[in-house]
């Protein structure tokens, strides 16, 4: 699957981690929204499904 150049995908057997960068919160936003949405759509097409009740987005910045 290709990514952004600012996304990072870890996967682990049932465990995804993406990261994303960006030059404002809303940049890294967007970016991660257009690739998470590419993983949504292969999850669909494989007939896998990710559940939202034990999904977390931890926001960390460097901006104090």
């Amino acid at each position: 699957m290709d990514f952004s150049h600012l996304i990072r995908v870890i996967a682990f057997a049932d465990d995804l981690l993406v990261i994303t960068r960006g030059k404002c919160a809303l940049d890294a936003e967007n970016c991660a929204n257009q690739d998470l949405k590419k993983i949504e759509n292969w999850a669909k097409e494989s007939k896998m499904f990710f559940n939202d009740n034990i999904s977390d987005v931890l926001f960390v910045t460097t901006k104090t």
